[in-house]
């Protein structure tokens, strides 16, 4: 997928969380910007808690948040191709940044050739 690719965040009922601004994809590991939708509100909170536990090293609670993330199925969809969603795994949104890695990966190979 190439740098400055537009994702939408989607959670399991397929609300559009926000869009992803990709700036890496290395095949398994994307990195980029986040600009949360309204409906992201709903989760901002879980986010916000993984962060803070994050930065103060508690890892037993950074460990529980993330099964939390991780139980809410979040997925991914290109602009160019909404009814195709990719699954995705370690999720973590910090301020503006977003990471996240391809549970599919030949779906997300076949995401970033375009076919």
């Amino acid at each position: 997928m190439a740098d400055g690719v537009h994702l939408v965040l989607l959670d399991r009922t397929g609300a559009e969380l926000g869009t992803v601004i990709v700036t890496t994809d290395d095949g398994s590991l994307v990195l980029g910007e986040f600009l949360p939708a309204p409906s992201f509100a709903a989760h901002a909170d879980l986010f916000r808690a993984h962060e803070q536990a994050a930065n103060e090293m508690l890892l037993i609670e950074v460990s529980a948040l993330e099964e939390e993330i991780q139980s809410r199925e979040f997925s991914v969809a290109s602009r160019d191709e909404p009814g195709t969603t990719m699954p995705i795994a370690d999720l973590q949104i910090m301020g503006p940044s977003i990471s996240f890695r391809w549970i599919d990966v030949t779906a997300a190979s076949r995401a970033r050739s375009g076919s």
